[in-house]
């Protein structure tokens, strides 16, 4: 089972410099809603995959950006967990103050176990089908996706080493599809050194 995850484009609005937690909250909510920003990507093909995307604009232009008229299907444990970073009140903090808190709370505090469990749903539900699948889903949720697959025995390979951006593709495989020779640790399917090559045909063979 191979599993390419990509995450949303960024979006066209930001909130606004200096806000209170109801604004900054507000904002979040209504995140996967938005529009994202016009950007040139290489477009690639889905080739029979089913191309999961989370509920809301922002995952659909998404998958249109890569995938053009592909059709895609709407998969709600691919949706950002509500956000709680505050109470009522009317305090303003700088948006990089409720961005930290906000991933303080996904991260470390009440939000982490309920994007957990979810996470755990979806990756339960594509184990049972087996397919190879896209997901699209906002950058938050890729990264509980991500730590979970991990636990699961998945091999992530991306790209970047620090915080996921937008638009990052991962791909995610099992670990008996891999060499496991060296370091480069090659798909089986493509294998780059000759003890992948030789574990690639006693494998077939």
């Amino acid at each position: 089972m191979k599993i390419r995850i990509i995450c949303c484009g960024a979006s066209r609005f930001h909130p606004p410099k200096h806000c209170t937690a109801q604004v900054f909250q507000a904002y979040c909510a209504g995140e996967a809603d938005r529009a994202i920003r016009e950007e040139q990507v290489h477009p690639l093909k889905a080739e029979g995959r089913t191309i999961y995307t989370a509920p809301g604009q922002a995952a659909r232009q998404t998958a249109a950006l890569f995938y053009g008229e592909a059709g895609t299907v709407e998969e709600l444990l691919l949706a950002a967990v509500p956000v709680g970073v505050g109470g009522p009140g009317e305090r303003t903090l700088p948006r990089w103050l409720w961005q930290f808190l906000l991933w303080l709370w996904r991260f470390f505090g009440a939000g982490k176990q309920p994007a957990i469990d979810q996470a755990e749903r979806l990756i339960q539900k594509l184990e049972a089908s087996g397919e190879d699948c896209i997901l699209i889903c906002q950058a938050s949720f890729a990264k509980i996706l991500l730590d979970r697959f991990r636990r699961h025995g998945g091999v992530i390979t991306r790209g970047g080493v620090l915080r996921l951006r937008p638009l990052e593709q991962i791909l995610i495989t099992r670990r008996d599809m891999h060499c496991g020779g060296c370091q480069h640790n090659c798909l089986l399917s493509n294998p780059g050194c000759g003890v992948g090559r030789d574990k690639a045909a006693r494998k077939s063979g």
